[in-house]
């Protein structure tokens, strides 16, 4: 199981490698739709704000597909299945393992975390059409502005309530980055760019390895899967706050409260 998004009534909708699968508030699991992936597989997933639509990032074909909910019908809706970097319409650009993908509020534009492009990508649904917002495709861990910044394989993204801010996981930049939509400008939210364990804030927390990131409803706080340190930690949207949710930070799969649940590499 790579990415996970609910339909806001108490149904999830799950990628797998190579499917897209719906578990019902009841657990019931059926296929939506099931793809020709290659290694990595599918990633992130998203869904379009009247339910009609999921987007997933098909990081081993290097494209963004859209899938129909109600009959499973899968299209391409960019990237040309070669890896690159060249921003263009549909079929024309292209991505490099693209992993995470945030939807817009109006749902005119999905926002792409280009995993190995070292990029933030945007896609306009109703065209395909691709820009980049920010990164140089040099990796790196360095705050600017659009071009000017630098991604460490950028793995998940979530979008602000309003739609007006990205929140990014640097995956092995260790951070949790802040990137403004209308001007691509790109500021360090929380960890120190060391990998460890440690809550604190801003610069003083520290991550290992996150990957996945959700935003809460009223845009106050973020919940990262900290991969390496087995925790899913929260982040203070205003402050850059980081405290530990749950995980003990041993690797295992045990339920429980707090620091006494275990996970395995969330």
């Amino acid at each position: 199981m790579h990415g996970v998004v609910s339909d806001r009534a108490g149904a999830w909708y799950v990628t797998t490698d190579d499917s897209v699968l719906h578990v019902s508030s009841a657990g019931r699991v059926r296929s939506v739709a099931t793809v020709e992936a290659q290694d990595p597989g599918l990633r992130g997933i998203a869904i379009s704000p009247d339910l009609s639509a999921l987007f997933v990032a098909d990081s081993g074909g290097h494209k963004i597909l859209q899938v129909e909910a109600a009959t499973g019908a899968v299209t391409t809706l960019a990237g040309s299945g070669e890896d690159g970097d060249t921003d263009a319409v549909g079929g024309a650009a292209q991505f490099t393992s693209p992993r995470g993908v945030a939807i817009s509020p109006d749902g005119s534009a999905l926002f792409v975390a280009d995993f190995r492009g070292f990029k933030i990508r945007r896609v306009e649904v109703a065209t395909g059409a691709v820009t980049t917002v920010a990164g140089s495709g040099t990796n790196g861990s360095v705050d600017g502005v659009g071009g000017a910044a630098q991604f460490y394989y950028p793995s998940g993204v979530a979008i602000s309530p309003d739609g007006s801010a990205l929140f990014v996981v640097d995956c092995l930049g260790h951070k949790i980055r802040r990137v403004e939509v209308a001007t691509g400008a790109v500021t360090a939210l929380a960890g120190s760019g060391t990998m460890g364990s440690v809550d604190g804030v801003g610069g003083a927390a520290q991550f290992s390895y996150p990957h996945g990131v959700a935003i809460s409803l009223d845009g106050s706080a973020l919940f990262v899967a900290d991969v390496s340190n087995q925790k899913i930690r929260r982040v203070e949207v205003a402050t850059g706050a980081v405290t530990t949710l749950a995980g003990s930070g041993t690797m295992d799969s045990a339920d429980g409260v707090g620091g006494a649940a275990h996970f395995h590499n969330p």
